[in-house]
């Protein structure tokens, strides 16, 4: 009985064993087979990025020219405009494509460095904005009250945040809100964006960070790639950091990025800076009018303008007030603005015969938005996001400038009036003109308006502050720089030759001086 019991048993276990054994082996060739899927899935996409990333170069190249030929005609520049937006969303995808592919070779290579996570969060907050307002989604910022480092690499750390905020944006309704928030807890910094979109299902809250997994909702349904969450979570964790995700109830949802600190600065210590700054700004004596309608932006700014007395408006209209009982040696302004706009305040200010100088930050990216301004008047324009040392940069050179040219009239006792500005505004057509002319200067400028050199350089120096040579060489600048924002340029010595230069090495060196950065 024992004997026969057993031989049962052995034969069972054998057919269990062998049952076990062929299940191991179609499940081994399912794997495969899937992981032959998702690397020809994930080749087939790299592969079309490639092979995309030039036709989306010419056509950003191609558009570029429409934008200036139709920049006259403003039904023609806004149908330009929306392609130019579609064609930068295509190339960001192909970017987050390329970068995956690096990820599964392992050669992508962080270059880690120190940065505030206070500042990072808002360069991608500012970014966004406008396009959240476009929409009527109401963005909201709260940064953690102590200055919080982190080490990452900050292009791809924005990039992350940027993705976020990204989603939050497809996925919310207009009318809706989402709120980013950065805090710190022990050594962990976390950035919170919380949003009342349409949400996820609480079983697919984990799938949304898989590679090209899109939940099954109505816009899903007509758009997206599955790639931007996926990307955050796998540059996240690169950084050491995690990236989880959590319902926003009643509707919504809320993703937060957690990464380890590098050090965090107290209150304490931040109130003994403050303090600091401000007797350094009662010794320097020199007032910025900062004109914008978003506090935090107001707040960003006055911060990285730590040197100033600055005084806040958040309109034209107010802003003008505060002109009439205060003076500045200089005004920051928005561009688009409720009660008063950035255009329609520059225009009083011209026509009040104002001599501040003027400098005007917007996130509209036109040409023809930045030429009005600057036939308008302005002293100099910038785009957002923009370089904090570029900023402080432009804002010296705008406020030494104003200080010479005041040095020079107080000096010589000439008289300024409107005629006078027109005569610049004369000069500076024929220097545009005969931009690209190596052989142009101040004694061909002097011959072609029939005046003296001497009289050329008062006139020059009342309204401007420089130099004849100065003069035309800012003009230079100037337009080597609206060449660079278009990015129609090949190489340094094409830049050069288009403003009358030999050297596209020295121009380089010119631009680093005027600008604070190197034309890439």
């Amino acid at each position: 009985y024992f004997k026969r019991t057993n031989e049962k048993n052995e034969r069972r276990l054998s057919f269990e064993l062998g049952k076990n054994k062929r299940m191991q082996e179609v499940l081994d060739k399912n794997n495969r087979e899937l992981i032959s899927l998702n690397n020809f899935q994930n080749h087939f996409f790299v592969n079309i990025a490639h092979e995309m990333g030039t036709p989306v170069t010419l056509l950003k190249g191609q558009v570029g020219q429409l934008s200036r030929r139709y920049q006259e005609h403003n039904d023609d520049a806004r149908i330009v405009g929306k392609i130019s937006k579609q064609i930068n969303k295509l190339e960001y995808l192909l970017y987050d494509i390329m970068d995956i592919a690096k990820l599964d070779a392992k050669t992508l290579i962080l270059k880690r460095e120190i940065h505030s996570i206070n500042k990072l969060v808002q360069h991608a907050f500012l970014e966004f904005e406008p396009l959240y307002q476009e929409k009527q989604i109401q963005l909201t910022l709260q940064l953690c009250s102590e200055d919080i480092l982190i080490e990452c690499d900050s292009k791809y750390f924005e990039r992350s945040i940027s993705n976020v905020l990204s989603n939050s944006y497809k996925y919310t309704e207009s009318g809706g809100r989402v709120y980013l928030e950065v805090n710190a807890v022990n050594d962990k910094a976390f950035v919170t964006i919380t949003d009342t979109g349409i949400g996820v299902p609480k079983d697919e809250l984990n799938a949304i960070f898989e590679r090209f997994y899109q939940s099954s909702n109505h816009l899903n349904k007509a758009s997206g790639s599955g790639i931007g969450l996926a990307f955050v979570k796998e540059i996240i964790e690169l950084h050491g950091g995690l990236v989880y995700a959590s319902n926003n109830q009643p509707m919504g949802l809320k993703l937060k990025i957690e990464l380890p600190c590098f050090s965090i600065s107290r209150q304490v210590c931040k109130q003994e800076q403050v303090i600091k700054d401000a007797d350094r700004i009662s010794i320097s004596g020199e007032k910025v009018l900062v004109v914008d309608d978003n506090t935090e932006m107001r707040e960003y700014l006055s911060e990285i303008l730590k040197g100033y007395d600055i005084i806040q408006a958040s309109h034209g209209k107010e802003a003008l007030k505060v002109l009439e009982s205060s003076t500045f040696d200089a005004i920051i302004t928005d561009y688009m603005m409720p009660v008063m706009d950035g255009e329609l305040f520059v225009k009083h200010l011209k026509d009040q015969s104002c001599r501040i100088p003027i400098i005007m930050i917007s996130a509209r990216q036109d040409s023809k938005s930045k030429l009005e301004m600057l036939r308008l008047g302005v002293d100099d324009y910038l785009h957002k996001p923009f370089m904090e040392e570029e900023l402080l940069l432009r804002l010296k050179n705008c406020i030494d400038n104003n200080n010479a040219a005041k040095s020079f009239i107080k000096e010589n006792g000439v008289s300024v009036n409107k005629r006078s500005s027109d005569v610049v505004s004369k000069y500076k057509k024929i220097i545009l003109d005969n931009i690209d002319n190596q052989y142009f200067g101040v004694s061909q400028l002097s011959d072609l308006l029939h005046v003296s050199e001497r009289t050329l350089h008062r006139n020059i120096k009342k309204e401007t502050g420089l130099s004849p040579n100065q003069f035309i060489r800012e003009l230079k600048l100037m337009h080597v720089r609206q060449i660079v924002d278009e990015g129609e340029f090949s190489s340094l010595q094409e830049l050069a030759l288009a403003v009358g230069l030999s050297n596209g090495t020295y121009l380089n060196q010119l631009y680093k001086d005027r600008f604070g950065k190197y034309i890439q």
